[in-house]
C-alpha cells in the first residue's frame, strides 16, 4: 500500500499535459483557461450616470436650492456630444452617456422640477456623485481572468463585456467506463432477482464525470470474466483518453481487473491505498497518454476515489490550475463525536446543517443512501477522534 499523497504525486506527474482549443466564448462555460483573458475594450468606454436623474457642474449645486435650466437628455444607447455650461443640467438615465463639461449627477429624487425648463436642486453634490469613469469596471488590457481559472456564467458576462470573442481552453478527456460483476443487471431491463444488483455504480460515475467535463463518454458492463474484460478494455482504449474500470480491483478469487489491465499492457503505476474506503483503487497507464483507474465496486468507495483521484486528473488535462484541481474547501464546526479506529485516514461522508458537520450513516463502504444524503467529506487521520465543536476542514460535494 502507498500513501494518499505519494499516489497522488505519481497521479499528477503522469497526467499528460491539456490539449489547447480556441472556442467561442459563449461555449467557455465550464472550460478552464490556457492564456490570461484580458479586456480589448475599456468598460464603460463612455463616462455615465449610474442613477436617473440630471447631469450637472457640482460647482453649480452648493445645497441651497440653486435653479438649473435642462438644456437637453440623454437616454442609454444614445451617443452624446454635447457639452454644457455654468447653470445648465442634462436629463440623463442609468447607463446614457452623460454630457461633456459636466462631473456630477443629481438624482431625480433630489431634483424639483419647475415651469419654464427649469429645475431646482435639493441636495449638496461633490464631484463624481453618481458618475461611472471610463474604464471604471475594465481597463483596455486589464486581466479578467487568470490562465488556468474556470469560466463561470459571471465569468462569461465579463469576457463578453471586456470585448472578447474568443478564448483558448483546454480540451476535456473522452471517458470510458466499464462495470464488473456477475451480479450486476441494467436498470429497468428485466425484473430483478434477489442475487442481483442494478448497476448503479456506471451511471453515478457518469453523472458526475459529466458535471467535470467530458468530450465523450459511454458505459459498458461485463462479467467476472477475464477475456471479456480484457475485451472490452481492448476496445474502448482505442478512442478512450481515461478508462475507469469499477470493481473487480481487490484480491478475492474472481477479481480479474488487475490481471486482465496487465495483459492488455497497461502500465501499472500504483495499486492499492492507505485510506478508507477505497483501499484496492489502482491506477495505470497505456499508449501515449491514456490513463485507467481501477476502482472499488462498492459505490462509496468508487465515489469517494473519483472524487480524490479521477477528478484531478481530468481537470488537469483540461488545462486547470493547481490550486484548482481538487474538491473545494469548507469549514465547520463537528456536531459529534467521531473516532478512526483504524490506520488509514477515513473519509467521513456527512452533511453540514447550520454551520456544523453531521456524520451520516454507518459509513460503510457500500451505504449509498448515506452518501446520496451527504454534502461533504470529512477527512479523520489515522487512530484519531474529533469532537463536537471542533472545527474541521470538509471537501465540498457539489454533485
Amino acid at each position: 500500500m502507498i500513501e494518499e499523497s505519494e499516489a497522488l504525486e505519481k497521479l499528477l506527474k503522469s497526467t499528460p499535459l491539456p490539449v489547447k482549443r480556441n472556442v467561442p466564448v459563449s461555449e467557455s462555460v465550464g472550460c478552464f483557461l490556457m492564456s490570461d483573458a484580458r479586456a480589448k475594450i475599456n468598460l464603460p468606454q463612455v463616462c455615465q450616470s449610474g442613477v436617473d436623474g440630471y447631469a450637472v457642474k457640482a460647482s453649480d449645486c452648493e445645497g441651497n436650492l440653486e435653479k438649473l435650466s435642462v438644456v437637453g437628455e440623454s437616454v442609454a444607447g444614445a451617443a452624446c456630444d454635447v457639452s454644457i455650461d455654468c447653470g445648465e443640467a442634462f436629463r440623463v438615465f442609468t447607463g446614457s452617456q452623460i454630457p461633456m463639461g459636466s462631473n456630477a449627477v443629481v438624482m431625480q429624487e433630489d431634483v424639483i422640477v419647475l415651469p419654464n425648463g427649469l429645475i431646482s436642486i435639493n441636495a449638496k453634490v461633490s464631484p463624481n456623485d453618481y458618475v461611472r469613469r471610463v474604464g471604471e469596471v475594465l481597463l483596455e488590457g486589464q486581466k479578467i481572468s487568470n490562465q488556468g481559472s474556470s469560466v463561470k456564467a459571471s465569468t462569461l458576462g465579463a469576457l463578453i463585456a471586456g470585448g472578447i470573442s474568443e478564448v483558448s481552453v483546454g480540451s476535456f478527456p473522452s471517458i470510458g467506463i466499464i462495470t464488473t460483476g456477475d451480479e450486476l443487471i441494467n436498470f429497468g431491463q428485466i425484473q430483478i432477482k434477489r442475487h442481483q444488483v442494478y448497476d448503479c455504480n456506471g451511471l453515478m460515475l457518469k453523472a458526475a464525470v459529466s458535471k467535470v467535463g467530458v468530450e465523450k463518454i459511454e458505459i459498458t458492463r461485463t462479467r467476472d470474466d477475464l477475456r471479456e474484460i480484457s475485451s472490452e478494455f481492448i476496445e474502448m482504449k482505442k478512442w478512450a483518453d481515461i478508462i475507469l474500470v469499477v470493481g473487480g480491483i481487490s484480491v478475492g478469487n474472481r477479481d480479474y481487473v488487475k490481471e486482465a489491465l496487465t495483459k492488455c499492457g497497461v502500465n501499472e503505476i500504483f495499486w492499492r491505498l492507505r485510506i478508507k474506503p477505497g483501499k484496492p483503487m489502482y491506477y495505470g497507464s497505456y499508449g501515449e497518454n491514456g490513463q485507467v483507474f481501477g476502482l472499488p465496486g462498492n459505490s462509496v468507495s468508487a465515489f469517494v476515489c473519483f472524487h480524490l483521484f479521477v477528478l484531478p486528473a481530468i481537470r488537469l488535462r483540461a488545462g486547470a490550475a493547481e490550486e484548482g484541481l481538487n474538491l473545494n474547501k469548507l469549514t465547520a464546526q463537528m456536531n459529534s463525536h467521531f473516532q478512526n479506529k483504524t490506520d488509514r485516514p477515513h473519509y467521513v461522508c456527512g452533511k453540514i446543517n447550520g454551520g456544523k458537520f453531521e456524520p451520516i450513516g454507518n459509513q460503510r463502504s457500500n451505504n449509498l443512501l448515506a452518501l446520496s444524503q451527504s454534502d461533504s467529506l470529512l477527512k479523520v487521520n489515522p487512530n484519531s477522534s474529533i469532537e463536537p465543536g471542533e472545527l474541521v476542514d470538509l471537501y465540498h460535494l457539489s454533485y
